[in-house]
């Protein structure tokens, strides 16, 4: 892949992380109050620790979806396993494409888990699975996941009030875990 393909990536899926919603143009009131609600929940030290992940897990050598989830994946019993590509397709670390599956199987726990489920669990396995990864950059590439879905919802979604401290006690959770 080429280097003018990992730019457009950096712009299109982790730089959208470096710009609240407020500074883009024709930003929503609504997108603004849950951004700055999420973000001041998250204390000043864990936004200087996603800002700096958000660097280093953008430089890499390896062919990233980019916004790799669960709603990518299309399988038939027995068969077949596809999963889409889209716009954020680019080159970054090899741990975030993995850690941004990880984040959300961690939302999955924390909004729509039926009790007993083992998320967590699968998020181990996966990790397990996945080969050679530096466990660390996979867990806060699954915090910047989770972040950027914060955004991409805060933006594009009409969020219910009360989901905004179940998304700042995740996001928080995730990226002490991963400085950890």
């Amino acid at each position: 892949m080429s280097r003018g393909l990992g730019e457009v990536y950096k712009r299109q899926s982790l730089d959208r992380l470096r710009h609240r919603p407020q500074d883009g143009p024709g930003a929503s009131p609504r997108a603004v109050e849950i951004s700055t609600a999420v973000a001041d929940g998250i204390t000043r030290r864990r936004r200087n620790l996603l800002r700096q992940w958000t660097e280093d897990l953008s430089d890499g050598d390896v062919a990233a979806h980019g916004w790799c989830g669960l709603g990518q994946v299309a399988a038939e019993a027995g068969g077949r396993l596809d999963l889409t590509v889209g716009d954020d397709m680019g080159r970054a670390a090899r741990e975030l494409d993995l850690g941004f599956v990880i984040g959300q199987l961690r939302e999955l726990e924390a909004f729509a888990a039926a009790p007993g489920m083992p998320l967590r669990e699968a998020a181990t396995r996966l990790l397990g699975a996945y080969g050679p990864c530096d466990a660390r950059r996979a867990a806060r590439a699954a915090a910047l996941g989770v972040a950027l879905h914060i955004h991409d919802f805060a933006c594009y979604f009409d969020v219910d009030d009360a989901e905004i401290p179940v998304w700042t006690a995740l996001l928080s959770d995730l990226v002490d875990e991963a400085a950890a």
